[in-house]
């Protein structure tokens, strides 16, 4: 999944959901608090991978969540 993919998915996870027998939305909050919420996720992944992962990959995850970080910004 590209970084774009990514942030589109987080910040849809926090702005609504959608139930599947009904194929209903529910809203939970604006954009703006969505795009704030995602921010936050991907901090606290970037930070877990600082903390306790850096070494153990063997693929740069961390450049790959600031780049959503990037993506989101841009939302």
């Amino acid at each position: 999944m590209t970084p774009a993919d990514k942030a589109k998915e987080l910040i849809d996870k926090f702005n609504f959901s959608i139930d599947q027998n009904t194929k209903t939305y529910t809203i939970y909050q604006n954009v703006d608090e969505s795009k704030r919420c995602a921010l936050i996720a991907v901090d606290e992944v970037v930070a877990f991978i600082d903390e306790h992962m850096q070494g153990w990959l063997d693929w740069d995850w961390k450049s790959y969540w600031e780049q959503v970080k990037i993506e989101i910004e841009k939302i």
